[in-house]
């Protein structure tokens, strides 16, 4: 395991547990939420396997709905997971166009004071840190870069100067070069001569094969939207039945990851579907037991 958070998930006024790693693959990760029983012990779990290690994780309130969301690093880009207000996650949104090799670690902190938390992460290679900037419903379009010194080894997010904007520390992980980096918070101008400004949301409309294909029982859909948009992912047998329905809700412009256990179902060749207002796509995949 490589990170762990803890907060009141499910908002039953106990401490619940969220843990991200590897296994012994270096391309399979995972998120592991694990619920209090309210004795300290932890019986109900709930795992998200991930295509690529998972290095950090953080839960915090990320649309101000009173409940702790998960936002993860892994070695190619974050993901945030809104929680349902009941302790699950059934959505998953990547923000792959976030790439700093080697993510290390995630926090949460409102950079840009503007009353929402936004993500901070850092790479271990290539000495940058990153900022998304949350919209304030969850989502963050918007992503800021700034060079760094040596290879990172941690930071920390407090206000480190007489004013009101919170700053950023990072720590040097070359040996016998003991450095803290200072990157002081000017208006997200942390220096301003090294920022770099990119646009998170997708330009096209993308429905990708599941993964993994064939699967047993567990596969992830994945699919962009460049809008916002009504959107109904659905599951269909080979006589064209609907047998599940994975969304129907309007969802921002974004990346997007859903889950799909197939657990009571036999195996054969089944169909997703997926409809937004102005587009609708079908693929197919193979159930294997």
């Amino acid at each position: 395991m490589s990170g762990i958070a803890s907060a009141d998930i499910d908002g039953d006024n106990d401490l619940d547990i969220v843990v991200c790693g590897y296994e012994n693959t270096f391309y399979t990760g995972f998120i592991n939420i694990r619920y209090n029983d309210g004795n300290g012990q932890f019986s109900t779990f709930q795992t998200f396997l991930t295509e690529k290690m998972e290095m950090g994780v953080e839960l915090a309130d990320l649309n101000d709905d009173g409940y702790p969301d998960i936002a993860a690093a892994n070695v190619d880009y974050i993901s945030v997971y809104l929680n349902n207000q009941d302790g699950t996650f059934p959505t998953q949104v990547n923000y792959a166009q976030v790439y700093l090799p080697q993510f290390r670690d995630i926090s949460t902190a409102d950079m840009d004071s503007d009353g929402d938390l936004d993500l901070l992460t850092y790479s271990l290679s290539d000495q940058q840190i990153a900022i998304l900037l949350n919209a304030g419903d969850g989502t963050f379009p918007e992503v800021h870069y700034y060079a760094g010194g040596d290879r990172a080894n941690a930071f920390a997010i407090a206000r480190l100067d007489s004013g009101s904007t919170m700053d950023v520390a990072v720590t040097s992980s070359v040996p016998n070069r003991d450095f803290v980096y200072l990157f002081l918070n000017t208006g997200l101008n942390l220096p301003t001569d090294l920022a770099e400004k990119h646009n998170l949301v997708p330009n096209q409309f993308l429905l990708e094969q599941n993964y993994p294909n064939p699967f047993n029982p567990k596969t992830m859909i994945s699919y962009q939207l460049p809008v916002t948009s009504q959107v109904d992912l659905s599951i269909y047998n080979i006589l064209g039945q609907k047998i599940a329905t994975l969304v129907s809700e309007k969802q921002p412009a974004g990346t997007y990851k859903i889950n799909w256990n197939a657990n009571g179902f036999s195996s054969g060749m089944y169909f997703y579907h997926l409809k937004t207002n102005t587009r609708s796509e079908v693929g197919k995949m193979m159930l294997i037991r």
